[in-house]
């Protein structure tokens, strides 16, 4: 076998690993939020490894969206340590620090923000309505935030969100809760080659 048919087998081997890792990383994050814990997630390729931590003052919680019911009756259930109490057309705020553990290598790093615990129709509305740091680029179509330079081993970044709850959703009759949770990947710099348009990297290959 060449080396170049090698090189080509380990890459291919590295993003398939990718892939079953971001599956179970979803599958892991929403039964975290059904069984009422926290839980953050990192997938890994190779020798790469990060490591997620909310900031202080970070959204960590459940939120709850009071429906019409609730709104009626100023009844504030669930309210206290561990439910955020957000009315429609108010913003919240997740900020994440990703850090490439040393001895890893230089990598490229892009997360997923998840809305567990509603429907996928409103997790759709929820996250047409995000504002994050120019130096995340949003690809719509994988649902992914791209960080914009290879980060170093040992160095940490930040993923800054923030998350308009929909206006429209003063008409529901009920209330809801979910979560918000970052999923992470990284993958070594040297396998991975990054797509870019219009200078900013979208996807990866």
């Amino acid at each position: 076998m060449t080396r170049w048919k090698k090189q080509r087998r380990q890459k291919v081997l590295h993003q398939f690993g990718v892939f079953l890792w971001v599956v179970a990383a979803a599958v892991i994050l929403c039964l975290g939020h059904a069984m009422g814990s926290r839980v953050k997630s990192a997938a890994m390729n190779g020798r790469v490894h990060i490591s997620l931590k909310d900031e202080e003052g970070s959204l960590e919680n459940g939120i709850r969206i009071p429906g019409k019911e609730e709104r009626k009756s100023r009844e504030k259930s669930g309210e206290g340590k561990e439910i955020q109490y957000v009315m429609p057309g108010e913003t919240v705020q997740k900020k994440t620090e990703i850090t490439v553990k040393k001895g890893s290598g230089t990598a490229w790093l892009r997360v997923k923000l998840l809305a567990c615990g509603i429907t996928g129709a409103q997790q759709e509305d929820l996250l047409e309505n995000m504002e994050t740091d120019s130096i995340w680029y949003y690809q719509k179509e994988d649902g992914y935030f791209y960080y914009q330079e290879p980060v170093r081993e040992g160095e940490r970044v930040i993923f800054a969100v923030s998350v308009r709850v929909p206006r429209e959703w003063e008409k529901l009759e009920k209330s809801l809760c979910f979560q918000l949770n970052v999923a992470a990947e990284a993958m070594e710099e040297e396998y991975l080659h990054v797509e870019m348009a219009r200078g900013n990297v979208y996807g990866w290959k």
